[in-house]
């Protein structure tokens, strides 16, 4: 297969950040063909590249993606640890947009486990930063 190629001649050549793209392109695949334990471990390969790379956004990005699935599979308490660890890391990297939808994404997890206070503030946090980033999209997901 040729995506497994091309991974195997990033891990060689150390592009850390290519390989953690690509894992979790991978994952995605699996994901929409609905082999979820399949992209379950890629998202795992994915998470340990970027953090060789060292690059938290990235980090955020598929800690957040690994999150959806986790909720696609009716994991919310998993999906609610994936999606705070996403949150840990955009605060690290300083990236408020990131931040402000995965509120959002923790608020639809919470609403989803019956746990409405915790959503709500999940919620009112998501709105906050919306009104802060001027992002009108967001803030009417937030009120939703």
């Amino acid at each position: 297969m040729v995506v497994e190629k091309t991974l195997r001649i990033g891990e060689k050549l150390g592009n850390y950040r290519g390989l953690a793209v690509g894992h979790g392109q991978s994952a995605r695949i699996h994901m929409e063909s609905g082999r979820y334990d399949e992209a379950d471990t890629r998202y795992d390969l994915a998470l340990a590249a970027a953090r060789q790379a060292g690059d938290k956004k990235l980090e955020g990005s598929l800690l957040q993606h690994q999150g959806g699935l986790a909720d696609e599979r009716n994991q919310l308490d998993r999906a609610t640890r994936l999606y705070q660890q996403a949150l840990q890391r955009f605060q690290e990297a300083g990236d408020a947009g990131s931040m402000m939808r995965t509120y959002n994404l923790l608020g639809v997890a919470e609403q989803k486990a019956g746990r409405l206070a915790e959503a709500r503030a999940w919620y009112v946090k998501s709105r906050e930063l919306a009104v802060q980033l001027q992002d009108q999209p967001s803030l009417g997901a937030a009120a939703q």
